[in-house]
């Protein structure tokens, strides 16, 4: 499926506009699906900064928090990635990479990069 970034908005294949709060940053298609990272601002707090979208242009979920922890400005996902064995990692600012169930956005496995 061909899709757009212009900015904050994605723009699908069959024309249709999905609007976020800040720009898209980077996205990833895998089985319907459009995994989406917003670009954070530095000084606002939104760890939950990955989303996926159908390709009817429905926001299905919103990624789920890696645990309890006091939120700070340095907790987001910097990226978003399609391994080669067809699995969607989303890549913290911290060096966490977490492996994404797609259907959900819980993470089912995580391991530390940098």
């Amino acid at each position: 499926m061909n899709y757009i970034i212009e900015g904050d908005t994605l723009i699908l294949e069959n024309g249709k506009k999905v609007e976020f709060e800040y720009n898209i940053k980077g996205a990833v298609y895998i089985d319907g699906i459009i995994v989406v990272a917003l670009d954070i601002p530095q000084d606002v707090i939104l760890p939950e900064n990955v989303f996926a979208v159908s390709s009817q242009g429905k926001v299905l979920w919103q990624i789920k928090p890696w645990g309890d922890y006091e939120k700070t400005t340095a907790d987001y996902y910097v990226a978003v990635a399609l391994l080669p064995t067809n699995q969607v990692v989303a890549v913290g600012y911290d060096g966490m990479a977490g492996t994404l169930n797609i259907k959900t956005g819980e993470i089912v496995s995580s391991k530390f990069t940098k």
